[in-house]
């Protein structure tokens, strides 16, 4: 294919002669891919097919080799399609067959003539049961002949999604949520309580005793018209709960059950998609949309997905920024990436009346002043690769940098780590073997800091405190691969890390104590409590307030 795109040319092995054929005008939309399709079979007739595509159509052309001549001539055109599709190529004997996937049909044609064999026509519900359907942009098919009565055609199919469906004869046969499999944010959201339930609560509420009680007598009383409905239903959600038997167990309706259990997550993939699974119901898809864009070969780097009310703020890298609907998957504002080219990334923090605001993290670490009011708070940046920072905001809008953090030459930032924003805490204590109690040090100014140094082969671990930038924990490994990946997390009361260690590169002053590690991956875990005594709340005991600026001992 030429540059320009006009020109196909072919030329068959062992002849010098080079056939040049005309692509054709299809408009001002340039050619973004080209894919030839051909049999792989020696006794195959010699026949191939060369898929062509732009934005956002796909078309196609089927070429002849005279094998005794060594020439090559178009046979036919398939027509252009909007959209995205795929093309497959199947032998039977000597005959050739092409298999055309779409988002809206499957047809089947053969490769000595341009007439349709079979078509199917493929609903959104055989792409997974989404609203919309997806594009098709891999496929490959098997064909079978059925005599004189037609063919059957069986398809596995990707979609732009990154998942898989099986096609029989336009009919769905499974479904592969693939694209699950890339998933680098997750944030959970509460199912709301019905509206008729919550407005019987806050009756009961504002009533005297023996009002609520007679009201709540009544509701119950109500309630059990519903018993016979519900015990009808019980023996095939059991069913299906032991069979794994999904169309007799999910719920299709989004109902907070009556524990708290059922949830929805909230997961962004690195294929720029945002997907909604319902853990009440084995964790099916509610819904799944393509919320950006990417370039070939890149992953989208997401920083937060943060869960409020009705809605989700998601920030990720380079200043990019969308706010869904929880339930939906509707984009209510989109703010994307690079806009200012200052700007590296969004912090979500509480204003003065409680709703949620933006604060522009530049990209020297410095927050912007923000624009409206904020409730006095700190946050903590990253500087550079060596610092991090924490700033305080305060309610008329100013911020100043209270105290910086800096490692020691040659390390960097390998990973930060926080408390995520909702992080229920069961216990506030650790029962032991012996009934005694180890109480957990639940701080949520707790930053964890991951530095490596490639030169050294050493990772250290530091934990700090937020609002002072006070160091609580440090700890160094010695043998360690600080080109290998290292990720961290921190909720509760723990912390954990991963590491590659690897012996052979331990300096020699240290080689007496690390030579028994073993090579490989290592997970750390570590605890925080208040006292390393049981039954003892350390310097604190019970107090409910505290301050992070003054030492415990000290009065107020």
């Amino acid at each position: 294919m030429e540059k320009s795109s006009k020109t196909l040319k072919i030329n068959v092995l062992g002849s010098k002669h080079v056939t040049s054929i005309n692509v054709g005008d299809y408009g001002k939309e340039a050619i973004t891919r080209f894919t030839v399709h051909a049999p792989n079979t020696a006794n195959a007739q010699p026949h191939f097919l060369v898929h062509y595509q732009t934005s956002d159509s796909h078309w196609a052309q089927v070429y002849h080799i005279d094998v005794a001549a060594r020439t090559v001539a178009k046979a036919y055109d398939l027509p252009r399609v909007d959209g995205q599709g795929a093309f497959s190529t199947s032998t039977r004997n000597a005959n050739v067959y092409f298999t055309r996937n779409t988002d809206f049909e499957v047809t089947l044609v053969a490769s000595s003539s341009h007439g349709i064999l079979e078509r199917w026509p493929i609903s959104p519900k055989s792409h997974g049961g989404w609203t919309e359907p997806e594009d098709v942009v891999h496929a490959v098919s098997e064909v079978v002949s059925k005599g004189g009565s037609g063919f059957a055609v069986r398809s596995a199919v990707t979609l732009s999604s990154g998942d898989w469906v099986l096609i029989r004869n336009g009919d769905p046969v499974w479904l592969r949520q693939e694209g699950l499999a890339g998933v680098v944010a997750a944030g959970w959201v509460e199912l709301p309580i019905e509206e008729d339930l919550a407005k019987e609560l806050s009756m009961e509420s504002q009533n005297n005793i023996l009002s609520a009680y007679i009201h709540r007598v009544s509701r119950h009383a109500r309630d059990m018209k519903k018993f016979p409905s519900w015990v009808s239903k019980l023996p095939s959600r059991l069913l299906g709960g032991l069979l794994g038997d999904q169309l007799s167990s999910q719920v299709q309706t989004l109902e907070r059950d009556g524990f708290g259990f059922r949830k929805v997550v909230i997961v962004a993939t690195e294929k720029g998609r945002l997907m909604a699974l319902d853990t009440g119901a084995q964790g099916r898809v509610i819904w799944n949309i393509q919320a950006v864009k990417l370039p070939p070969h890149t992953q989208w780097k997401v920083n937060t997905i943060d869960v409020g009310k009705g809605f989700s703020d998601i920030t990720a890298a380079d200043g990019e920024y969308l706010r869904i609907e929880n339930l939906t998957g509707k984009i209510v504002q989109y703010q994307p990436a690079r806009l200012t080219p200052t700007i590296e990334t969004f912090l979500i923090v509480p204003d003065t009346s409680g709703e949620k605001t933006l604060v522009i993290i530049n990209k020297d670490g410095s927050p912007s002043e923000p624009r409206a009011k904020l409730r006095k708070t700190t946050i903590v940046t990253r500087l550079s690769n060596e610092d991090i920072g924490g700033w305080s905001l305060t309610s008329e809008g100013k911020r100043a940098l209270t105290w910086k953090f800096t490692l020691p030459p040659g390390e960097s930032i390998s990973e930060l780590a926080t408390r995520p924003p909702h992080d229920p805490v069961a216990s506030i204590g650790k029962v032991l073997g012996d009934r005694n109690v180890l109480y957990k040090y639940l701080s949520p100014n707790l930053v964890l800091l991951v530095a490596s140094s490639l030169a050294a082969s050493t990772l250290s671990i530091y934990l700090l405190d937020a609002i002072s930038g006070q160091i609580l924990y440090t700890t160094t490994h010695s043998g360690v691969d600080a080109s290998k990946p290292i990720s961290a997390t921190f909720s509760e009361n723990w912390f954990t890390y991963s590491l590659y260690s690897d012996p052979s590169i331990v300096p020699p002053t240290n080689s007496s104590t690390n030579n028994q590690l073993p090579k490989g991956y290592q997970l750390i875990i570590s605890e925080l409590y208040e006292s390393p005594w049981p039954n003892d709340r350390g310097p604190l005991g019970s107090a409910q307030n505290f301050s992070s600026l003054l030492p415990s001992q000290s009065p107020g």
